[in-house]
Formats: structure tokens, C-alpha cells, sequence
């Protein structure tokens, strides 16, 4: 399995300062209670090795708080004044007793301490060891200032995409020279339909070549104004699809530049489409939650969203015409309007798509 950077550094101190563990605890500053353990060791460590890359609470020790150690001794809790539970658990048995830690305050919520462990046969950490030790904590904080920024900025890129996704978007994300470097499920699921889009040689085709010559204007159009201000950063088209479909609708988007990616890897423009003839429905219950009404009043105000006459609601649910209509003043009242139009508005306009 290979390493993550966090784990890499570690190696790198036990080897350095011929240790026998190195082990990082992470804790919230907002919850001493609990917390993240990762532990190398240069041998083993008997059951210490359950905690190997393990999340575990630490109120399972004697002491969640694990700084603060006596440098020398075996280590002590620092509030409590007895043994720490780990230490008696785990590390005396294998002989480890000399064990320099340092405190680091990152900023925001997250409270990191170091442990870096000698045994019994090894030298005291010299003072030059320990200021060494010392001089690294501000780039370990701000390593960890940048590593939760980047989870931050990928969460949120998951659930951006998710969002799309379910609103059964596709997005295709092109470079500066017009290829496609990504794009989501509902992309690839457009370019194996009947959809005339398509991938050639990373290159988005979309419609006819009359249609494909007027996208690509489009595209050399936002790029020529990419890093300058003025002109136009989104513009749009229609594709037609013939009498049987609907118009495939397509957006693109110039992105920001950025300067710490290749031209070749940045994204420059994101191109959006939706075909109108297929899109994710929500589901009876989740109408039938958000408007408050029942299960069979849900399937026919989504019948109705999707562009049904009565009529042809009352075939598709094996109802008579009258039933249709009694259902249909059922959710005027519970719903608040008085017109099919701003029923079927509502619907598409709800977060219902989100679900």
C-alpha cells in the first residue's frame, strides 16, 4: 500500500532520529475527546499495531490530552499526574521510555502533537535534537493549514459535482486548447445515447458540422478573452435534435485562470449541457414530503411536471378523468395555488431535483 505524504514524513524522523515510534495525534480543539492516531514504528509493536492507521476515540486512554510529556522519563499525563494509559498498555512492554513531544496549533480547529520515541538502549535526545524537533512544528502547521484547505476544496468540489449531476447536467471541463481533460457520469452517459455529442481525440463534437463550426466560435470566443477583462465569459446555443426531440441546450463557462497548473492540465472553459428529453425525476416521496401531500397526489403532480395532459395522466395511472381532477384541486389546496402552471413551476423550481 503505498504511503501517504504524512506517513512518509514520519519514516522520515524515526529514521533520522533513530527512534523506535513515531506516532502524530490529531485532535479537535473543540473535542479533546477524540481524535486520530497514526503510528510508525521501526519494529514491532505488539498490539500497538491494532492502531495502525486506525480513528479511534481517545477516551479510551486515561488522558486524551497526550502533550506535555516528562522528556526522560516514562511518560506521565500532563493534567492528571499518573502514568498515561498508552504508555503502560503499549510502549512499556517493548522498552520505550525516552520520548520527545511537541504541541502544534494549527490554525482553525485542529490541535497535532508529535511523539518521537527512543528506547531503553538509546540515547537521551541531545538539545540540538530537540531544537531540530522544534524548528520543523511551523512548517508541519502550515503543512497542515494547506492539507485541510485542499480536503475542504475537494469536499466541496464533491458535492458541486454531485449537485450537477442530479440535476442531470452533463459538464465536459476543456484546456486551454479546447480538450476535454474531465467530465462527470451524467457526460459519459449523454455521449453513449442518441445525443449528438461526442468524444473524438479529446475533442467535444457537438451536432452537425454547421452546428460544430458555430461551437467552436464559441470557444475561441471565450478564450480570446481569458485573462483580460471585458468580453464575454459564458455564452450558449441550441442544438437541434429534429421533430422527435427536444433542443440539446449548451452553456460554457470560462474558468479562472490559475497559475499553479501546466496549460495543458488547467481547466479554461466548462461546457454544460442538458438534454431536455431526459433528466433525473425525484423521486413520489420526496415530492410527497416536500409539498405535504400523498403519495398518489405526488405521482400525478409529476405527471404533470413532465409535461402530461390530464388526460393522458389519467391513462398513465389507470384513473377516470374526475379522479384526476379531484386529486389535482386536493393539491391546489394543500399546496397553495390555483393554477396547474404554478404547480408544475414549483415542482421544477424545489430542491426536489437535489434529492
Amino acid at each position: 500500500m503505498t504511503k501517504n505524504p504524512v506517513q512518509s514524513f514520519l519514516t522520515v524522523l524515526a529514521e533520522y532520529f533513530m527512534a523506535e515510534m513515531v506516532a502524530l495525534v490529531l485532535l479537535s480543539t473543540n473535542d479533546r475527546n477524540n481524535g486520530k492516531i497514526l503510528v510508525v514504528s521501526r519494529r514491532s509493536l505488539g498490539n500497538i499495531r491494532y492502531y495502525y492507521n486506525q480513528e479511534i476515540p481517545l477516551s479510551t486512554v486515561t488522558s486524551p490530552y497526550l502533550g506535555g510529556v516528562t522528556v526522560g522519563t516514562p511518560p506521565k499525563a500532563a493534567r492528571s499526574g499518573t502514568q498515561c494509559q498508552i504508555y503502560n498498555l503499549f510502549l512499556k512492554s517493548v522498552g520505550y521510555y525516552d520520548v520527545n513531544a511537541v504541541d502544534i496549533i494549527v490554525p482553525g480547529d485542529l490541535h497535532a502533537v508529535i511523539k518521537i520515541s527512543r528506547g531503553l538502549t538509546r540515547n537521551n535526545f541531545r538539545v540540538a535534537e530537540r531544537a531540530l524537533i522544534a524548528s520543523l512544528t511551523a512548517h508541519i502547521a502550515q503543512f497542515f493549514t494547506v492539507y485541510n484547505r485542499l480536503e475542504n476544496i475537494c469536499l466541496e468540489r464533491n458535492l458541486y459535482s454531485d449537485v450537477i449531476n442530479k440535476l442531470s447536467y452533463s459538464s465536459f471541463v476543456l484546456n486551454g486548447h479546447g480538450k476535454v481533460i474531465q467530465c462527470n457520469d451524467n457526460a459519459k452517459i449523454l455521449i453513449n445515447s442518441d445525443a449528438p455529442v461526442s468524444l473524438v481525440a479529446d475533442r467535444l463534437l457537438i451536432g452537425d458540422s454547421v452546428m460544430q463550426m458555430r461551437f467552436q466560435r464559441l470557444l475561441m470566443n471565450l478564450l480570446s478573452v481569458r485573462g483580460r477583462d471585458g468580453g464575454p465569459r459564458v455564452d450558449a446555443l441550441c442544438v437541434p435534435r429534429g421533430d422527435d426531440y427536444s433542443g440539446l441546450g449548451v452553456v460554457a463557462r470560462l474558468v479562472q485562470e490559475s497559475a499553479c497548473i501546466s496549460e495543458h492540465e488547467a481547466p479554461a472553459v466548462i461546457v454544460f449541457l442538458r438534454d431536455s428529453d431526459y433528466y433525473a425525476e425525484p423521486s413520489v416521496d420526496i415530492i410527497s414530503s416536500l409539498l405535504g401531500i400523498s403519495p398518489t397526489e405526488a405521482r400525478v403532480a409529476l405527471l404533470l411536471a413532465d409535461g402530461l395532459s390530464l388526460t393522458e395522466v389519467g391513462r398513465h395511472l389507470a384513473m377516470a378523468h374526475a379522479t384526476v381532477r379531484t386529486h389535482l384541486r386536493s393539491i391546489f389546496t394543500k399546496v397553495g395555488v390555483n393554477r396547474q402552471a404554478l404547480l408544475v413551476r414549483l415542482i421544477l423550481k424545489s430542491v426536489a431535483q437535489l434529492a
